[in-house]
């Protein structure tokens, strides 16, 4: 019976292992940069939304800091590429093919 119950427990036990870069961070700021290209005032929310995901994958010792912080400047920089791929085939499709 005690076995049974470690058993279960084990399920819900902490990771061992860290891991390099925070999946958490990287898609929470995503969203958020995505968000703050079109409403700063959503985005700044979003974005305070995503530090405290950030924080909170720390606090619960399933990152280090710098797993979070490669995690946000990985989301951050493909949010950021996503949005200016956008606006420069828009560029591209005006300048070149509406002449």
């Amino acid at each position: 019976n005690n076995d049974a119950t470690q058993i279960e427990l084990a399920k819900y036990a902490l990771p061992t292992g860290f891991s390099m870069a925070s999946g958490h961070a990287s898609a929470t700021m995503a969203a958020a940069v995505s968000v703050f290209m079109f409403s700063k005032k959503w985005g700044s929310v979003a974005m305070s939304a995503s530090i405290v995901v950030g924080l909170t994958r720390v606090a619960l010792l399933v990152h280090y800091m710098t797993d979070v912080l490669v995690g946000w400047a990985i989301g951050a920089g493909l949010a950021i590429g996503v949005y200016y791929s956008f606006i420069f085939k828009r560029w591209a499709l005006h300048h070149f093919y509406n002449t």
